[in-house]
């Protein structure tokens, strides 16, 4: 029997006596690469399993040149060494539930156990989820989503990668998609980090790239143009937006005010600003603008100072805290080595678990619980 004729098995209805399946390391393993498959982002990049829920991965870079002067007959004296630098990594827990509706289970040939066709929907969830938060992700205290749980790529980038802003007048003249902006970052790259380094791009930007070529007469250069960016590999990331907040330049600029009532406040639609000039409603703004502790909120209408929402807090906001005018049209570029990010998963028994609670009448609702956590960034460049 192979791994994923195992998996099946997990759930088939005689191992289902005691509604729990904990995945052991084989299932566990063929689990994540269902998960793999479902992802443009996660089968490019290094995956690193453990069953342990903390430890360290060596990061190794060339220190020097690997060739030194010799002579005949003589032991070299000195060895070629890397640099070693570890990097701690720390799984998180995640969790989600699913409902199987009984109307469903009577309609479907695999009765009423979790098999091939329920297996590959969670799969295909479990994998955006992945791929939104290795994106997305900005590590806050208590955080209230999987967004809020670890550092992401992205945010990672804003802090310590090489980035190249679109939305910069003194390095570009526009924001929208041309080979000189790829380009551009490629350049300003290390050397040493460029040779294996990839662009991950969202559709439409794959589409912008491409139109920059449609016209060119010869179908075999046209093909080659737009097969690759800047001559480089790229890859169609569908979670990668084109919905990034983009910061606008001569627009509102405020701090948020105290305020002794009930705005300000995780799930409320208010919050109190020091100066509401400029703000109407449907402006954009971002509370925390380009930080980890960013909060983008649309205003629905304005009262002297308090701005009503058209949706609630995610978060407190604290006294002080800038409010910042944005549009929601910038897109970001990844360009770097898929090797130079990982993908831990701890998956040792205990570590993924699928459990069935019966809901009477409705059906069954399953409970799924799994511990999981050289880079350039062209960002706010704008699709058409």
């Amino acid at each position: 029997m192979n791994k994923k004729q195992q998996l099946i098995k997990a759930f088939d209805e005689a191992s289902m006596s005691g509604k729990l399946v904990d995945l052991n390391e084989e299932q566990a393993t063929e689990f994540l690469s269902l998960v793999e498959d479902e992802s443009a982002f996660l089968k490019k990049i290094r995956k690193h399993t453990t069953q342990n829920p903390r430890g360290t991965i060596g990061k190794i870079t060339a220190d020097g040149n690997f060739l030194r002067p010799g002579v005949y007959n003589q032991k070299n004296s000195q060895d070629f060494e890397f640099g070693a630098e570890p990097v701690e990594y720390v799984t998180k827990l995640f969790r989600g539930s699913f409902i199987i509706y009984d109307s469903e289970i009577r309609n479907n040939i695999e009765k009423e156990w979790l098999e091939t066709t329920q297996l590959g929907i969670i799969a295909k969830k479990v994998a955006n989820d992945y791929e939104e938060t290795a994106f997305y992700s900005r590590k806050r205290n208590n955080p209230i989503g999987i967004r809020g749980m670890l550092d992401g790529i992205l945010w990672r980038a804003e802090q310590n990668g090489l980035v190249m802003d679109a939305n910069d007048t003194t390095i570009f003249a526009d924001r929208y998609i041309d080979i000189a902006k790829f380009r551009k970052v490629q350049k300003n790259l290390n050397p040493k980090f460029r040779k294996d380094a990839e662009w991950f791009v969202s559709p439409d930007v794959m589409m912008d790239y491409e139109d920059l070529y449609t016209t060119v007469a010869d179908f075999r250069v046209r093909d080659d143009l737009q097969s690759r960016i800047a001559k480089k590999p790229k890859t169609e990331c569908n979670l990668l937006l084109d919905d990034s907040s983009v910061l606008v330049s001569w627009g509102v600029s405020t701090t948020i005010a105290s305020w002794s009532g009930s705005v300000n406040s995780a799930g409320q639609d208010q919050i109190e600003v020091t100066n509401a000039t400029g703000i109407t409603a449907g402006k954009d703004l971002d509370i925390n603008y380009g930080t980890n502790l960013v909060q983008r909120v649309t205003v629905a209408s304005i009262s002297t100072t308090t701005v009503t929402l058209t949706e609630d807090l995610e978060y407190d906001v604290a006294v002080s805290d800038t409010v910042k005018e944005v549009t929601r049209d910038g897109a970001d570029c990844i360009f770097t080595d898929p090797m130079n990010v990982v993908w831990v998963q701890q998956i040792g028994r205990g570590s993924m678990t699928f459990e069935a609670e019966r809901i009477a009448s409705v059906g069954w609702r399953w409970h799924y619980v799994i511990h999981d956590e050289k880079l350039g960034l062209l960002k706010n460049v704008k699709v058409k």
